[in-house]
This record gives C-alpha cells, structure tokens and sequence, in this order.
C-alpha cells in the first residue's frame, strides 16, 4: 500500500505540474478579441465580461494545481523515507504485563474487589468513529468552505448572480470551515467541549447548506442583468450567452459541493448524537467474599535467583472456616 501511494503521488505531481503550465498559458496564449475589431462598444464590453469570467475560473484551477503539486511532493517524500529502510525494527524495551487476579485461584486472599468503570462516550467514539472517521470528514468540510470561497469570489466580479446578493458564498463558507475545524479537533482529542462544540457546528452547517442549495438553484432562474438576447440574437447576444454559461456552470459546481457539505455534515451530526447520547458512566463491581483462615500474607521482598518471589501465608490454626464468626484472635 505504501508503494503503491508513492507512486501514484509522484504521478500526481508531475499531472498538478502540467496542469499548472497549461492553465498558465491561458493567461498567455492570445485569444480573439472582439475590442481589436469591432468598434461596438456592447460587443467590447460583452466579451470583456465574458474574458474576466473565464481567467477567473482559470486562476482558481491554477491555484488549486499548485496546492496539489505541493500535497504531492510532500506526500512522496514521506513514503521515500517509509520505503527506503526494509530492515523490520525491534523494539528492545522492556515489556510490561498487565494479569488480573481470579478470584477461584487465589482462595487465601483476603478481600478482592475489582471496580471497572466504563465511559459510554469514549466506548461510543471508538465504535462509531472507526466507521465514520471524523477528521477525514473534517477536512472535507475545510475544503468545500475554501472552494466555496474562491469561487463565490469569481462570481462576485462582473454582474453576480442572485445568490452571490444573499452573501450565503461568504457566511456559508466560514460555517463550512468553522465545522470542519471542530471536527477535526475532536477528532484528535475526544472532550466533552468540543465534542458539542463540533455537534452545534455540523447542525448548524447542515441547515446553512440546505440554504446554500435553494438559493444557488435559483441562480439558474433568476437572471441579475440586462439580458441583451431579449432584443434581437446578434454578436453580442452570443458573447452574452457565454458570459451566463460560464456563471451557471460555477454555480452549478457550487452546488455540488453544497450537497455534499449537507451530506457530511448531517453525518457528523449523526456521529456528534451517538458519542454525547450516555453521560453517565457504567460501574461494574466484583466483590469476593474474605476466607478468614488466612489472616494475612507476606511477600519476601529478597527475589530469588529463579525471579519469582516467595509467598508466606500466616494463618490461624484454630479458625474454623465453617463458623468463622466464633473465633477469637490469637492473644500476641
């Protein structure tokens, strides 16, 4: 599995590197220009529009390459150093053996008792988390705010959609990385803090993004803007048109992403229940009753060359097991 990670990380890199010098050349590489031939100045203004919004989308892929180019490298340095020693490691510290005592083995102790206490919510993360993996999810939640942002921002230049007036790009991002950020944290560190912190959070991003969904839905049905095709179909209309369809499609990845926060977070939400439904502990108590013909024992503290250890039980002659109430200790 490490060798296979590793080489689809160095794949990786060099796709995140040939991507990020093709969405370069698109700054670059000359395109038509309706201002170098056409002294129509709603053509000119049309295309510009149009222009401003295709450099945007490029600009966020072009990031988001480098991001990956970054991830990757770093990701196959660390399966280099993983891979590169083959010699097993042995571990030469000492070992520590935990055994409980039976009580039906050892019969000349005195009182046993043995108190196990059980907390429900770390019993209830170890099970549910192995299933739902909330740091994973976490991160998730932080990338879908960031992709949120950036493109909530493209969309903001140059006659933005009704959603981007309600603001739910903004707000509705930093939810999405405030949640993802709790859930990360309580995933590393399971308190009762932040735990209900995370849950609130992922309620509450659940909520924003059902808005987030009605209201970009209705960017493909409320057009913002003086639509120029209303007139007659010419060249400007054509610029116009591609102009929108650039916005429907960020809105339309936007979307996506909104439902799959939604997804996530009710998940989370789901998870949050499950760990914070039982606050009380379980106690389980196990008492052995005495056997009072054995008054004490002693442990030789001298160890013995064969490393075990010499027990001396001290007992009573006179106890009777039967009737241990009648006897009296032995005057000293």
């Amino acid at each position: 599995m490490v060798q296979g990670s590793l080489g689809m990380n160095v794949v990786s890199a060099v796709i995140a590197a040939t991507a990020f010098i093709l969405l370069l050349m698109d700054f670059l590489v000359f395109q038509y220009n309706f201002c170098y031939n056409k002294l129509n100045y709603y053509q000119c203004e049309g295309y510009n529009k149009y222009l401003t919004r295709t450099y945007g989308i490029s600009g966020v892929l072009l990031v988001f390459s480098l991001l990956q180019f970054i991830i990757s490298i770093f990701i196959s340095v660390f399966g280099c150093r993983a891979t590169c020693c083959t010699e097993p490691v042995v571990n030469t510290s000492p070992l520590r053996m935990s055994i409980a005592a039976k009580p039906e083995n050892n019969p000349r102790n005195g009182f046993m008792v043995v108190t196990q206490v059980i907390l429900p919510a770390a019993a209830g993360h170890n099970a549910v988390g192995a299933r739902v993996q909330p740091k994973a999810l976490g991160a998730v939640q932080i990338m879908n705010g960031v992709i949120t942002l950036v493109f909530g921002t493209v969309l903001t230049v140059l006659e933005p959609p009704f959603s981007v007036y309600t603001g739910v790009v903004y707000w509705g991002s930093l939810v999405y990385i405030i949640a993802g950020s709790l859930t990360v944290a309580a995933g590393n560190r399971l308190t009762p803090c932040l735990v209900k912190g995370s849950l609130g959070m992922n309620v509450s991003s659940a909520v924003t993004a059902g808005i987030a969904v009605s209201l970009l839905a209705l960017d493909f049905v409320i057009i913002v803007g003086e639509n120029p095709c209303n007139l007659i179909y010419n060249e400007v209309c054509e610029v116009y048109l591609q102009f929108l369809e650039r916005t429907f499609g960020i809105s339309g990845v936007l979307l996506v992403f909104s439902v799959l926060q939604f997804t996530v977070s009710m998940c989370l939400s789901v998870f949050g229940c499950k760990v914070t439904c039982c606050t009380e502990p379980v106690v389980s108590v196990v008492t052995v009753a005495p056997n009072y013909a054995a008054c004490c024992s002693m442990v030789n503290p001298f160890q013995t060359h064969s490393g075990q250890q010499d027990v001396f039980y001290i007992t009573n002659p006179n106890a009777d097991e039967n009737n241990p109430s009648k006897q009296h200790p032995p005057a000293y």
